[in-house]
């Protein structure tokens, strides 16, 4: 292993070299971080909002198409999705708060 000398400017440069290549790793590991969790949040949203809707257009499905139930001038639509709202709060409420027991 060679010592650092005042005079050796060229090898001082060479290990600034080798130093900079060594970040590329920790910095692709930034990167790639990053980018994980920007789509976990991009998909965090999305379900956010699919799955209410994913849960509305099944209870419509099922309630106004096969079994036909009267909802009088309100369509059902409407009355599916403020049904489905209040349920997926209390049940994402409670299935989280499981693990705080």
């Amino acid at each position: 292993m060679r010592e650092f000398s005042g005079s050796d400017p060229i090898g001082l440069i060479g290990r600034l070299r080798a130093r900079v290549r060594a970040c590329d790793l920790p910095w692709s590991w930034v990167v790639r971080e990053m980018k994980i969790s920007r789509k976990q949040s991009i998909r965090g949203a999305a379900w956010a909002v699919l799955h209410p809707l994913a849960l509305m257009l099944m209870f419509t499905l099922v309630f106004s198409v096969l079994v036909d139930i009267e909802t009088g001038d309100v369509p059902y639509l409407l009355l599916a999705y403020t049904a489905v709202l209040p349920w997926t709060l209390l049940h994402t409420s409670i299935a989280f708060s499981i693990w705080s027991l």
